[in-house]
């Protein structure tokens, strides 16, 4: 998604712009780095078969019933992990909060953006400087959006690397409880089979 760079994307519904595409791309991006940590969650608390509802698993609850203390470390990693991109994600699914994609000039991008491929020319936009009086600001849209993606990749790149770590940390320091319930259900099998033969 962050690669692409066909604007506007044409459909049946209109066009798709290049400010709107990367509203997309936050979207989505929020929403799946943000689930890791409660996919993590429900691991935990599947790997321990502690019946929780999974609507009600998390941090607090998984602490009172997990006494491996390295698989808490982890999990308390996890949840402090992209606590700002929850946040984000929080403000912009509840409360209909978005981020600036380029700083003060943000409005400006949307509104160009809009006229990207479009037979109305770009806007133009200009400042006053005292001593030379308006000066007119050239807009290169592409530059623009390819300076706003590559901070995006940066930031959730970074964020996504560090959840990836910490899941394979979760998975190492949970597979020997794993593997112990395993047996133990593994081992309470054979005795049911040998049990039924004649």
């Amino acid at each position: 998604m962050l690669a692409y760079d066909g604007f506007p994307i044409e459909t049946v519904e209109g066009s798709i712009f290049r400010d709107q595409w990367i509203r997309i791309i936050l979207d989505v991006l929020l929403s799946r780095l943000t689930s890791i940590r409660d996919c993590c969650f429900l691991l935990a608390a599947e790997i321990y078969e502690l019946g929780i509802d999974p609507r009600n698993v998390n941090l607090r609850e998984l602490k009172k019933y997990i006494a491996n203390k390295g698989v808490v470390d982890v999990l308390i990693n996890i949840a402090d992990s992209a606590r700002s991109m929850r946040d984000e994600r929080d403000r912009h699914l509840h409360r209909g909060e978005e981020r600036a994609l380029s700083g003060e000039s943000d409005q400006f991008f949307h509104v160009v953006a809009r006229s990207d491929g479009s037979d109305v020319p770009c806007p133009k936009l200009a400042f006053f400087d005292p001593d030379k009086g308006t000066q007119q600001l050239d807009i290169n849209l592409p530059e623009m959006y390819s300076k706003i993606i590559s901070e995006i990749r940066t930031e959730y790149h970074r964020e996504g690397d560090r959840l990836i770590a910490l899941t394979r940390e979760l998975f190492l320091v949970g597979e020997p409880e794993l593997k112990c319930r395993w047996a133990k259900k593994r081992d309470g099998a054979k005795l049911i089979r040998s049990w039924e033969l004649p």
